[in-house]
């Protein structure tokens, strides 16, 4: 339940111990916090942490508190404003008023290595409405105070950054929306995880971080091979992660998986192509001999997303998730969404690039149909519409020669597996 605005959320768990086990998972939580005190004024706060603290057989918190209160935990205070910055001593003030409260811990006060965390927490963020007006005053909406159970998995994202990672390129994903994707896709230890756009492998490193057995695809030769130490082999080596399970060269418009009753995959992570730093691209029809001789066309954007979801209503086992990022404009409505009969949507947000440039975290779920349906044709509720991935180059660099009405649609041809050649 969001709490007067965005920054806090409150949400009920059972125990410290179900709080560690879920934001060990939660890459966009700071952290999770015992409610002792609340309002909208320091009075407030300190009026309601003082009747809770009166009356602690009936807190939410009753065992944090008398372990401060009748125990020997020694604690230290930390304020910590959203929206604003404090100086030493405007922190120290804060603490101070809440004095009648933290004299009544009895173990003292330790700066290193505390048994416990209380946290003064004040709230002065805009509202997402007034983020951009330049004449909305900084003010303080609410104040809590509050003892922390444990942090988010915030580190993740700066432990796997791409600023130190082996290999990357100009798409690789930001290292903490892999791990959003790979939650989204509810991997964990054992899951077996399949990228068909791998590129530099940004997304697989993070499902195999968390123990999954990992495969990735890709049409771009140059990419998959790499050079000599820089390469997606180095990536997982640099982690100390176990090797994936294979990197292939493949078409996603010519999917060399066959289906299999009762799935293959318990994910499909994907981050395709949106035309713009690179090309949407499939394999032609040619008698090239090498790799690096083989030719490629330019397809649709609703070429590839076709085959993407048909390769996951294919390849997915019942209640596995697909998780892909849509590029949009600022135009897109929700009936854009492309469907297929054996998938459910989960989820979908927005991450705003630009003004105009849009892309958006797409989650869907394998249903327990036995036989997909095979699909001729992208299926979206739009009608007459067109949806905000149509044109989608052409639209964000404003480049006529970026729009595809007139590249050949491969939807109505036959999607069988095209001969790569030989090495």
């Amino acid at each position: 339940m969001p709490l007067n605005g965005e920054v806090f959320l409150r949400v009920w768990l059972k125990s410290d111990e179900e709080a560690v086990a879920v934001l060990g998972r939660c890459v966009l939580v700071k952290a999770a916090f015992i409610e002792w005190g609340h309002g909208v004024t320091y009075t407030q706060c300190l009026h309601d942490a003082m009747k809770r603290l009166m009356q602690a057989q009936e807190s939410a918190d009753e065992v944090g508190k008398r372990r401060l209160v009748e125990g020997n935990s020694t604690f230290k205070c930390v304020v910590q404003a959203f929206g604003r910055r404090y100086s030493v001593p405007e922190q120290l003030d804060r603490m101070h008023r809440f004095r009648d409260i933290l004299e009544k811990f009895s173990g003292g006060a330790k700066m290193k290595n505390p048994d416990e965390e209380v946290w003064i927490l004040e709230d002065h963020f805009p509202r997402m409405s007034e983020i951009t007006r330049p004449d909305v005053e900084v003010v303080l909406r609410q104040v809590f105070l509050a003892r922390k159970i444990t942090s988010g998995a915030a580190v993740l994202g700066d432990r796997y950054s791409l600023k130190r990672r082996a290999f990357i390129g100009t798409t690789s994903m930001d290292a903490e929306l892999a791990f959003i994707m790979a939650n989204q896709a509810g991997v964990v230890r054992g899951s077996l995880v399949l990228d068909p756009c791998v590129g530099t492998a940004s997304t697989i490193v993070s499902a195999a971080v968390y123990g999954a057995h990992v495969v990735g695809c890709d049409l771009d030769w140059k990419v998959l091979k790499g050079s000599p130490g820089r390469n997606i082999q180095s990536n997982f080596a640099q982690y100390h992660l176990q090797t994936p399970v294979a990197i292939m060269r493949a078409d996603l418009l010519h999917s060399a998986w066959r289906q299999s009753p009762g799935g293959i995959f318990d994910a499909v992570v994907c981050d395709p192509p949106y035309g713009i730093r690179e090309g949407i691209r499939s394999s032609s029809e040619c008698e090239a001999r090498t790799l690096e001789q083989s030719k490629t066309v330019r397809v649709r954007v609703a070429d590839s997303l076709l085959h993407l979801l048909q390769l996951a209503a294919e390849t997915l086992r019942p209640g596995g998730r697909l998780v892909y990022w849509l590029p949009t404009t600022s135009d897109f409505d929700p009936v854009d969404l492309p469907t297929h009969p054996d998938l459910r949507l989960v989820s979908c947000s927005e991450q705003a690039l630009t003004i105009r440039m849009r892309r958006r975290l797409v989650t869907m779920e394998r249903t327990t149909s036995p036989w997909p349906v095979r699909l001729t044709a992208l299926s979206t509720h739009a009608g007459e519409r067109r949806p905000a991935h149509f044109n989608f180059a052409a639209n964000i660099l404003r480049d006529p020669r970026r729009r595809e009405d007139w590249v050949d649609s491969r939807l109505t041809k036959e999607t069988v597996p095209s001969p790569i050649p030989d090495q």
